[in-house]
């Protein structure tokens, strides 16, 4: 739907005549336009100048045989950007966010639909309006359509280039781990390489990550060992190695944290996870003594681009949330890829796995199939009434958001070791491997048949009375449903920064096919009621999967087995 500041006025009523604008902006964003809608376009582009909104669906529509129509395009690019200056002058220089109708423009300008530098560079000038911290969220995407440019020396590039070198600690420094972890790949390493020349940073950080590296590759050569016991020797031996290389390195910074200034390698709290990459488990001493160690995860063998990725759209889930008056809670940790296949996690403090809440609590495995777990887990860390109640509401909040989330991205894999809860009641997800509905099978047996998690146990901790399970559940279910009221109407946000994405070549997002899961789940073309219709009855479906239940408790099983006596 047009901006509001945007709507056409009087003057495409001709062109409405025939074909209705509104439609055309509310169109599926994947849809091509057919030749019809193409030569409307072209035919009323002098009357089409006053609706800016309109440049992305426009530039699509020019004539690609003719030279002239070309420069035409271009006068009509220049007009609209200096409607949109004008707009933003009158709304007294306010920088624009990143959910703006000028954003949404120029990110999908930027897509491969749009070949043209002219149209490109627009692009580029309305991204230049945008504060840092629009930009930074962003620059992921950025990134990756500097795959798509011409050249080496582009608009955008230029862009990037300029903005981080105006803020280092922030844009500078997110530029240049997005561009490093990409620097394997042979065919935009040159471009990436230019690019990335402004910022290479000091030998310090340098060699801490080369060190990393190395120790998880050392690890590696015992995957196959399955005794505990061993992996923890290996771990602790592999710790003392990375902390007599960094004896000499006081005062680096990680890629999760520029701000955080980091001293010694805590090796005694140094642990090897027991997942299939064994991942390490890195806590760092803070330098300021005030201040708290910096615990994070370091993985070697799987690709963190997704995770990255999904991160970032759940962080814009909720913005738009927090924008219409809903306060989630939610925790996007920060996740960094610094290289092929390795990257940084950061640690969400006090919080545990739903498993290891299941098995703690529940007595073993078969805690996968009581109802209590979660309810004795919070109990046990929150003994006041007045806690535990507030655990109650941060919990509700956040099961509800991350089950709208993971519905709309089609997250998969979830089993109860990739569900956390912390101390106070926020429930998050992690290893976000899987999405765009790869669920995973097991033996031609689809794992995952409901789509997201909403377990028996998450149903239990909202209400510890039973009399008001009733009243809190309604509530639960209106949360969800309002929160997905939200992300229909600003779906098109989400869809473009998979689209944008696709260079990236990620195996579950190679094409713009694999984008059509998240446009089915937004129902953009369902009327409010329908969608919130289709949504309650997946709500009843998670409730009632047993399958859910059964793949937690196999893999409750299969891990407690495995662990030393």
């Amino acid at each position: 739907m047009a901006h509001k500041d945007l709507q056409p006025t009087s003057a495409t009523s001709c062109l409405e005549e025939n074909h209705s604008i509104s439609t055309l902006l509310c169109r599926a964003p994947l849809r091509r336009l057919s030749q019809h809608e193409r030569e409307s376009l072209w035919e009323y582009r002098e009357k089409l100048r006053l609706l800016p909104e309109i440049m992305p669906i426009f530039s699509l529509a020019i004539p690609r045989q003719n030279r002239d129509a070309f420069a035409e395009a271009r006068v009509f690019a220049a007009c609209h950007w200096w409607q949109y200056r004008n707009i933003q002058e009158a709304r007294c220089c306010r920088r624009w966010g990143i959910l703006s109708a000028q954003t949404r423009v120029a990110l999908a300008c930027l897509s491969a639909q749009h070949a043209d530098c002219f149209t490109r560079a627009f692009a580029c000038q309305l991204l230049d309006e945008l504060a840092d911290k629009s930009l930074f969220e962003i620059f992921l995407q950025l990134t990756q359509a500097l795959k798509l440019e011409a050249q080496h020396d582009s608009a955008l590039a230029r862009l990037l280039i300029r903005r981080a070198a105006c803020s280092p600690l922030s844009l500078g420094h997110r530029l240049f781990w997005l561009l490093r972890a990409e620097m394997h790949l042979p065919g935009f390493s040159e471009r990436y390489g230019v690019v990335l020349h402004a910022f290479l940073s000091s030998a310090r950080q340098h060699c801490a990550q080369r060190w990393l590296t190395a120790a998880n590759h050392a690890l590696k050569d015992f995957e196959t060992e399955r005794h505990q016991r061993l992996a923890k020797r290996l771990g602790v031996n592999a710790g003392t190695s990375v902390h007599n290389a960094w004896k000499a390195i006081h005062g680096y910074s990680t890629c999760l944290n520029p701000a955080l200034r980091c001293g010694r390698i805590r090796v005694e709290q140094c642990k090897v996870l027991t997942s299939k990459k064994l991942p390490l488990y890195v806590v760092l001493q803070n330098c300021d003594w005030r201040g708290d160690d910096f615990h994070l995860i370091f993985k070697d063998g799987d690709d963190l681009r997704q995770d990255q990725l999904t991160l970032q759209l759940l962080r814009l889930m909720d913005g738009l949330w927090r924008n219409a008056g809903l306060d989630l809670q939610m925790l996007p940790y920060v996740c960094v890829a610094t290289g092929h296949n390795t990257g940084m996690i950061e640690v969400v403090p006090s919080a545990t796995t739903t498993a290891d809440i299941q098995v703690e609590y529940g007595g073993g495995a078969k805690g996968a199939f009581n109802d209590q777990v979660v309810s004795s887990f919070l109990l046990q860390h929150n003994r006041d009434a007045t806690q535990y109640e507030r655990a109650q509401q941060s919990f509700l909040k956040t099961c509800a958001g991350y089950c709208v989330a993971t519905h709309v991205l089609g997250i998969g894999d979830r089993h109860a070791d990739n569900i956390m809860v912390t101390k106070r009641g926020r429930l998050f997800h992690i290893d976000f491997g899987h999405f765009l509905g790869n669920f995973k099978f097991k033996y031609g047996v689809r794992r995952e048949r409901s789509p997201f998690v909403f377990t028996p146990e998450m149903k239990r901790v909202i209400v510890h009375t039973p009399g008001r399970i009733t009243e809190q559940i309604r509530l639960l279910h209106d949360i969800r449903l309002s929160r997905g009221d939200v992300l229909r109407v600003k779906g098109t946000v989400i869809v473009t920064l998979f689209t944008l994405m696709l260079p990236a070549a990620m195996p579950e997002l190679l094409d713009s096919e694999d984008i059509d899961y998240c446009l089915g789940q937004l129902a953009l073309g369902l009327s409010p009621r329908e969608a919130a219709e289709s949504f309650s009855r997946d709500i009843k479906l998670a409730q009632a999967a047993i399958s859910r239940r059964l793949d937690n408790y196999i893999h409750n099983w299969k891990h407690t087995r495995a662990e030393p006596s």
